[in-house]
């Protein structure tokens, strides 16, 4: 009796799996058995993000706030789900997708679309980069454990080196203003 009362209680423990953990399951096997080239280990613990191949589905995701992350966030230097959508974002958006989202009304977005932008033509890039001189919005920048709010102006410029872009950095009245001759 005692081991049929066991036996009954270990097949409900292994049954009784959370939503949550069946839908992660799914999700693993849906990444796993994929026909994608991309390796599902490359964005893990954000798997998921290997699956997707539209642009517009990792805006959304992006869309939520105006908290800009950068690769590793937090004391231990976690990998920010954020960047690893930035980073998903930046290999299946086009030149011309993404010279669309530096127009986007979420500064976040402005920020992230401009950073793959830079990567994948930076010629193009610094074409664009007069428009951000004056983009007087800012983020909140999350980069390891420091949390501070940032102009976009400054996010972007700090991807290009200053002899490509002949920016001076002023400061005047106590605010960071961003020159490009």
């Amino acid at each position: 009796m005692k081991t049929k009362i066991l036996i009954a209680l270990l097949g409900l423990a292994f049954f009784s799996c959370s939503d949550s953990s069946k839908k992660d399951i799914t999700a693993r096997k849906r990444i796993l058995n994929s026909d994608t080239k991309y390796y599902p280990s490359k964005y893990c613990p954000y798997c998921y993000l290997g699956v997707i191949s539209d642009p517009n589905e990792i805006v959304s995701f992006l869309n939520d706030s105006s908290d800009l992350e950068s690769k590793g966030i937090g004391l231990e230097g976690r990998y920010s789900e954020r960047y690893a959508q930035f980073e998903r974002l930046s290999e299946i958006a086009s030149d011309t997708t993404l010279l669309r989202l530096t127009h986007h009304s979420n500064s976040k977005i402005r920020v992230y679309a401009m950073w793959a932008l830079i990567e994948k033509n930076r010629s193009l890039a610094l074409k664009e980069l007069p428009r951000f001189k004056n983009d007087n919005s800012t983020v909140i920048y999350y980069s390891s454990d420091t949390k501070s709010p940032m102009p976009v102006s400054l996010l972007v410029a700090g991807r290009f080196e200053p002899s490509e872009t002949k920016i001076k950095y002023v400061d005047s009245s106590g605010f960071l203003k961003i020159k490009v001759f």
